[in-house]
């Protein structure tokens, strides 16, 4: 189909239980729900789109999976510019959700779907909204004026690899306990984030000691305690089969009201060390402290270390991670 132009119809164009369709170019709005609504639809291909005005969302996508939309508008609709629900693995190459009521984008229950580009601006809520939902990549995002964040996840890891986001609300995250959710943003101007309930992460430049880079950990709410500590990752390495592997990183507190340790999980590879998490705490001192982390593996792979920290009796401190070095004998 090409150059469809629906306008004031319940749905501009709908798919239900549909498969392998081609539009080339479609306007699809002021209709009364959608603009573009697949209904357990898989593997159908929208080049253009144009989907605004509309009484609910511009495109709605449930339970409907491996769809592709090479480009979409979907500005002033009712709720979301675009919503996913129940529905996985779709790539849009190119997505302007502007000023709709609610969010620019909207994720419920849905994981692994791509995102080449996205500007979501002056929406009634976020730019970008996951709830339930994870692994989904968006590669370029660009957020502005919406009420009142750039992105919101309330669960599972959701990664950003190129932001802009002029909100003063980044993320915003649910309060859920234990729910350890983790928005990836791998470059914001010019560094790294991490946020996830009641605590965040960012790479900033050295101001401990270190060389380059550094990481700055922070806890925003007691709930982060021993029992629920905030770990991200700072390296990956490749091992030997044998061999003891030694990780040496410097950590510096800016108080005794926070925590801070290295961590390598149990069960990425082999090794005849204990059968469970290798965790090495850092001093209680506010004193830049090198802390040592050795394990031996039995198998060759791949491992990842990290580092962390958990609430001891403030919210306001931080701990700096510099300067790694990792060898093996």
């Amino acid at each position: 189909m090409d150059k469809l132009n629906f306008l004031r119809y319940n749905y501009g164009i709908y798919y239900y239980s549909s498969s392998n369709n081609t539009i080339t170019s479609a306007t699809c709005n002021s209709n009364g729900s959608y603009g573009i609504y697949y209904y357990s639809s898989s593997n159908n291909t929208i080049t253009s789109a144009t989907c605004n005005s509309n009484g609910y969302y511009g495109i709605y996508h449930y339970n409907s999976s491996n769809n592709t939309i090479t480009s979409a508008i979907c500005n002033s609709n009712n709720q979301y510019g675009i919503n996913y629900a129940s529905s996985s693995n779709n790539t849009i190459t190119s997505a302007t959700c502007n000023s709709n009521n609610n969010s620019g984008i909207y994720y419920s229950g849905s994981s692994n779907s791509t995102i080449t580009s996205a500007t979501c601006n002056s929406n009634g809520s976020h730019g970008i909204y996951y709830y339930s939902s994870s692994n989904n990549v968006i590669y370029s995002l660009s957020t502005a004026s919406n009420a009142t964040a750039g992105v919101y996840s309330n669960n599972g890891l959701n990664i950003i690899h190129n932001a802009t986001i002029a909100e003063a609300t980044k993320v915003d995250t649910s309060t859920t306990y234990y729910a350890n959710v983790r928005v990836h943003i791998n470059n914001m101007g010019g560094y790294s984030y991490v946020y996830s309930n009641y605590a965040t992460a960012n790479s900033q430049a050295a101001t401990a000691g270190g060389t380059g880079k550094e990481w700055k950990l922070a806890i925003t709410n007691a709930a982060r305690n021993t029992v629920y500590p905030f770990y991200i990752p700072i390296a990956r390495v490749a091992v030997a089969s044998s061999g003891k592997v030694t990780v040496k990183v410097y950590f510096k507190k800016s108080g005794t009201g926070i925590a801070g340790a290295l961590r390598c999980r149990y069960g990425q590879i082999t090794w005849s060390d204990a059968a469970q998490d290798i965790i090495v705490t850092c001093p209680d001192n506010t004193s830049r402290n090198q802390v040592t982390l050795e394990f031996t593996p039995t198998e060759a792979g791949v491992v990842e270390i990290e580092a962390g920290a958990w609430y001891v009796s403030s919210t306001s401190q931080t701990v700096i991670v510099d300067d790694i070095a990792i060898t093996q004998a």
